[in-house]
């Protein structure tokens, strides 16, 4: 698992008060700016808008804005919000392809090929806010040899439960893949709805049996896919006729969430309408928002035996500079700031993750606890299937979902799913 992902130091939760190499004295700001004469004589930094389109909406970003601020008060974020994953990518497509590449954006697993090759993202490496990071959060968002992009934190998820709704239907957290569909066929039988998944999420079950009994055994499967020593069917099939046989043919799941999307997948969760769903520490916070009376536990997505050696999660999405932004100085400054700790605070705050910087002194979720601990100690994995799909990622994940959908819908069979995966990179990989 070593090779897979590196962890964060045991060292992680000491506290210190500014990160060691992270920053200059001005936390790698702009320098001698041209502006009008303060009463001190020196000249005052002239004013600035940076574009910013957010992974995260104003209201989760406000404070990470405000301290940025009371630092740059010159500096002004216009943000601007879309929806991950789908539409936060269509979105910045757009923006891209019309030459209006935002001075900051965000890179993912599912865009960070497309535009670190195509140079709409700026070359970083000899940032500063690099010096004392994780190894497995700098090689994240590196390509070529060069760095695109920052991610100060990582992210472990599971599934997300109701413990009242668990207690009323006399279930404990399973630790196989058969004791999970008992708990969802007995919380049906007590007359409440098991399970919700967004609709271009569907595969994150399947995947759950992919990582313990593929992924957990050979690491290097998806290297192997890529080399043409295997095909997606070897490991994928099975998984996904587990997942139809066992919850939607057996009525555990429904043809509705096909139209379900974030705000609901949250809202429904929030509001007990269902016993759980997949997420991690962002999730868990909108939904401790909207509800901050809920009880909620976690356990690890799960396959055929017990045991977990890989969770399911990766190095969060980073930080990006446009390249040809005309505000470089004052988009690296924000970049930068991040890796401070008085930014790296209301950030991690934000996302509640797991921060990948050693050194900084920072709080999980209670709920979130066992996974932090299990990963900063090196005793756990991550593993996100679009991260190991290669330069084709944004396409082999496009055709598992379209595919995984398709099954839900009745039109497709379980094998069709990574059959289409094989046969969409053997197509691209033609061209």
């Amino acid at each position: 698992m070593k090779k897979m992902v590196a962890t964060a130091a045991a060292a992680s939760l000491l506290a210190v008060t500014v990160l060691s190499g992270c920053a200059s004295s001005n936390g790698g700001g702009p320098k001698n700016q041209a502006g009008t004469e303060g009463e001190s004589g020196e000249a005052k930094p002239k004013d600035v808008t940076l574009s910013f389109l957010s992974w995260y909406n104003a209201d989760s970003m406000k404070d990470v804005i405000a301290e940025f601020n009371k630092k740059y008060p010159n500096i002004k974020i216009d943000l601007q919000f879309a929806p991950p994953v789908k539409d936060y990518n269509e979105k910045l497509k757009v923006l891209t392809v019309a030459g209006e590449t935002p001075d900051l954006f965000y890179l993912s697993a599912e865009n960070k090929f497309d535009l670190m090759k195509n140079g709409y993202a700026m070359d970083i490496s000899d940032q500063p806010v690099f010096k004392n990071l994780n190894k497995a959060n700098v090689e994240m968002y590196k390509y070529n040899g060069k760095q695109f992009g920052f991610a100060p934190d990582a992210w472990a998820g599971g599934i997300l439960y109701n413990k009242k709704q668990f207690e009323q239907a006399g279930v404990k957290p399973p630790q196989t893949w058969n004791e999970f569909v008992d708990v969802m066929k007995k919380i049906k039988a007590a007359g409440m709805t098991p399970f919700i998944e967004r609709g271009t999420f569907l595969w994150t079950l399947a995947n759950g049996i992919f990582i313990n009994d593929v992924i957990a055994k050979n690491p290097a499967f998806d290297q192997e896919v890529i080399d043409g020593k295997k095909k997606y069917e070897d490991g994928w099939t099975a998984p996904f006729q587990m997942w139809n046989r066992d919850i939607i043919q057996s009525g555990l799941i429904s043809k509705d969430l096909l139209g379900v999307g974030s705000e609901q997948f949250i809202n429904d969760f929030a509001a007990e309408k269902v016993a759980m769903l997949v997420g991690n520490a962002d999730h868990l916070g909108k939904i401790v928002k909207a509800n901050p009376n809920l009880q909620v536990g976690i356990f690890p997505l799960v396959g055929t035996e017990p045991g977990t050696k890989v969770l399911y999660g990766a190095v969060n999405v980073g930080i990006a500079v446009g390249a040809k932004t005309k505000h470089k100085e004052e988009a690296l400054a924000f970049l930068n700031f991040i890796g401070t700790q008085v930014g790296i605070t209301p950030y991690q705050k934000m996302t509640g993750q797991m921060v990948g910087i050693p050194g900084v002194k920072y709080e999980v979720s209670p709920v979130m606890e066992q996974f932090n601990r299990m990963y900063s100690n090196n005793e756990i994995g991550l593993y996100l299937p679009q991260n190991y799909f290669g330069e084709l990622s944004a396409s082999i994940l496009d055709e598992m979902i379209k595919a995984s959908q398709d099954v839900l819908a009745g039109g497709a069979k379980p094998e069709d799913v990574p059959k289409r995966m094989d046969k969409k990179r053997k197509d691209l990989s033609n061209k």
